[in-house]
């Protein structure tokens, strides 16, 4: 909190550790732009087409004209290369640092760096990072979108729509600060829900209901998935602090179970082998664990199927790797997610259900073409049962 309420903070950006400090040896010539003149009419464009130059405002309106025009010569995409790759910016805790200072001043090792609410600039911009270069990280801070939404203390009678925006741009703002608080780096495991507390908290007022260890009770089922359905949250914390640290906590819900076999595992970007309920197919893992197979007591896992999502002729289905810990009392933990698509071949002049022979999706459910020619998906209820996420 003690950020939220300054007037500026001062961030040694460059810094690997507490020992290298804010300052570093620079060549300003380097660094910073070099201001060059030409007669504007002998710049010369070797790779634009002479109509390109012509619609130019390099160019004067009079073609003759011989009078000297100043150019700056300086760095592209400085922001991106001294701030937001910075050593300090790959710790997680300084996202929410940075995003509840109203200023920040960053030292690089090249040049000075701010930042507020309005403005992102440099020594080499003080005007502001170009448009196509800022990245504009303030944005996401919840404190900026507050009061907007504050002045509605009458939650009973806030229309529909004012809701849909309030909570549109709630999750917008924490699933930005998610996506920037994840890319990072904890020294300690245990940090994990704590140093992302204050953005929960100041967010708190948007959501309006209960923050569940990283989710929202709000809209629960959708940050989850439409293919389960949730029975019951419990969260052991650890104080009374409801956005603070847990030491246990599990996720009742009804969903489908399907066995999976990791049989060969490729990277990230190449589908891996797998068998679907014994039946070989591919898919995209994204592991929890170092590596699934050697990690896990079993190659023996379970897919547990959470979003589907059609686009034209192909699909996509989202979901989670399972270990069971306990079968009796159907108890798993979550080792990965898998994602998994296809192109279907559908055909024309009929509306109904859609044959697929897929080892996959024949399993969780149909897809059926309506009289529009539109596309969409039928959860099967067979097969459904009731599991425990820890």
């Amino acid at each position: 909190m003690v950020y939220q309420y300054s007037k500026c903070t001062i961030t040694a950006t460059a810094a690997i550790d507490d020992t290298t400090g804010c300052f570093f040896n620079r060549d300003p010539d380097i660094c910073l732009p070099t201001r060059v003149q030409f007669p504007r009419n002998q710049l010369c464009f070797p790779s634009a087409s002479q109509q390109s130059i012509l619609n130019s405002s390099l160019l004067p309106e009079d073609p003759s004209s011989t009078a000297l025009q100043g150019y700056d010569i300086e760095q592209k995409l400085t922001w991106i290369r001294d701030i937001t790759n910075a050593p300090v910016n790959q710790r997680s805790w300084v996202v929410q640092e940075r995003l509840l200072s109203p200023r920040v001043l960053h030292f690089s090792d090249r040049q000075l760096y701010w930042e507020c609410a309005e403005l992102e600039a440099s020594e080499s911009s003080p005007f502001g990072i170009p448009e196509k270069e800022a990245v504009k990280f303030k944005t996401l801070s919840p404190l900026q979108h507050q009061d907007q939404y504050l002045n509605d203390l009458d939650f009973e009678v806030e229309t529909p729509s004012r809701k849909y925006e309030r909570l549109t741009r709630g999750f917008s703002i924490w699933g930005s600060a998610v996506s920037a608080y994840t890319s990072g780096k904890l020294s300690k495991g245990s940090d994990k829900l704590i140093a992302i507390s204050v953005i929960a908290r100041e967010l708190q007022p948007l959501m309006r209901r209960p923050y569940l260890a990283g989710l929202w009770e709000v809209d629960l089922v959708s940050q989850l998935a439409p293919l389960v359905e949730i029975l019951e949250v419990v969260i052991d914390f650890v104080s009374d602090d409801k956005f603070g640290q847990v030491q246990g906590g599990h996720l009742n819900l009804l969903g489908q179970t399907i066995d999976l076999e990791v049989l060969e595992r490729k990277s990230k970007v190449e589908r891996s082998k797998v068998l679907f309920n014994g039946k070989l197919s591919s898919a995209w893992i994204l592991e929890d664990l170092a590596n699934i197979r050697t990690e896990t007591s079993t190659n023996q896992l379970s897919y547990l199927p959470l979003h589907i999502d059609l686009y034209g002729n192909q699909f996509y289905i989202t979901g989670l790797i399972l270990e069971c810990v306990d079968v009796t009392r159907n108890e798993y933990r979550r080792v990965g997610l898998l994602e998994y698509s296809k192109i279907i071949p559908f055909g024309s002049g009929h509306t109904g259900k859609v044959s697929i022979e897929d080892p996959f999706l024949s399993t969780i459910g149909d897809i059926e073409q309506t009289e529009y020619g539109t596309h969409v998906f039928k959860k099967r209820s067979a097969d459904l049962r009731e599991i425990t996420i820890i």
